[in-house]
């Protein structure tokens, strides 16, 4: 019976020992199971930084390129680059295949002379001339319309320097280009105001305002008529009509700034008068030089009496309400009173 207990108490003491053991490295094992749950953890943020960092960095050379690709390259700083177009012995097929490969499609910021500038349709368009023989133009230059306030203050004869994308090569028409921006005028000064202008060169800008002495208002009260503001009544308020260096851009612009929808009261000499479908006009004529007319004026139906009385070559005193500048066939004008 003895022998049982001790036996007994063997196993027990075994069984305590096991457990006890168990415990001591149990406990072991799962503190290296965390230390290394720790170290994953640790790498994996230094992974998730580095990362990061990567990311970061080309996002920011991303960003530098796009600036970068922004500028365009300009491959030609003078017209003398186009050697074959200044060589009268090349052929046309040099010429164009030279252009093709060398300047289309790529900038260039050339200097040469204006021939003309023009709008179209909210574009608009310088003729440059590069050489002294040139008639007309070599490079036609289409510009951005934030160019408008520079182009304006361009006369015939200016020299101008441009930066432009160039696009096709035409022998007889010359060059074409776009995406002009004014570089420089030759250190001149480019004024963005376009109600001031100069009558020649030599002379200082000055603001074309009306004063009160030069506005008059038509007495309508015995027709029951509202008063219309009259805003000129010379027509030598329209100075770049009578600048013969000023620009077609230059007048039609100071014409829709200045008297378009508006009244003007002018004195001319008779050019024709013409009747059509019941609508009466009188062709104009302001400046010496004018071959046809400078304003086709419409006169009111009320006006036929006065109208049938007036030959070719009569002086002409009207009031009429300006709608429309042509730089070929002239001004118009609507809603006409002799006066």
């Amino acid at each position: 019976m003895s022998l049982i207990k001790t036996v007994l108490k063997g196993i027990l003491g075994m069984f305590v020992l096991l457990i006890v053991l168990g415990a001591v490295f149990g406990g072991s094992s799962d503190d290296t199971k965390d230390v290394s749950t720790e170290d994953d953890t640790e790498d994996v943020s230094v992974n998730d930084e580095s990362s990061d960092t990567e990311d970061v960095s080309t996002e920011d050379v991303s960003a530098d390129d796009e600036a970068v690709s922004d500028e365009p390259e300009v491959v030609s700083t003078s017209f003398s680059d186009f050697t074959p177009y200044l060589d009268p012995d090349s052929t046309q097929l040099q010429r164009e295949s030279f252009f093709d490969e060398n300047f289309k499609d790529k900038y260039v910021t050339w200097s040469g002379t204006v021939s003309t500038v023009t709008e179209s349709s909210g574009s608009y368009a310088v003729q440059v001339v590069h050489k002294s023989s040139t008639l007309i133009s070599d490079v036609r230059v289409e510009f951005r319309a934030d160019q408008k306030d520079k182009l304006i203050q361009l006369k015939e004869g200016d020299p101008i320097t441009y930066t432009a994308k160039m696009t096709r090569y035409g022998d007889i028409l010359g060059m074409s280009a776009e995406d002009g921006v004014v570089v420089s005028t030759d250190g001149k000064e480019i004024n963005s105001d376009v109600s001031k202008t100069a009558s020649n060169s030599d002379e200082t800008d000055k603001e074309i305002v009306s004063t009160p002495e030069d506005i008059t208002t038509e007495d309508t009260s015995s027709s029951g008529e509202p008063d219309k503001e009259i805003v000129s009544t010379s027509f030598s308020d329209f100075t770049p009509y009578l600048d013969p260096d000023s620009t077609q851009l230059q007048k039609e612009s100071f014409f829709d700034e200045n008297f378009k929808d508006k009244y003007v009261t002018w004195s001319g000499t008779v050019s024709t008068v013409t009747e059509s479908s019941g609508s009466y006009a009188v062709q104009v004529v302001h400046k010496s030089s004018t071959l046809i007319s400078d304003v086709r004026v419409e006169f009111r139906a009320d006006q036929k009496d006065k109208l049938i009385q007036l030959k070719e070559g009569d002086p002409i005193t009207y009031t009429a309400k300006m709608t429309r500048y042509g730089e070929i066939l002239g001004m118009s004008a609507e809603d006409g009173v002799i006066e």
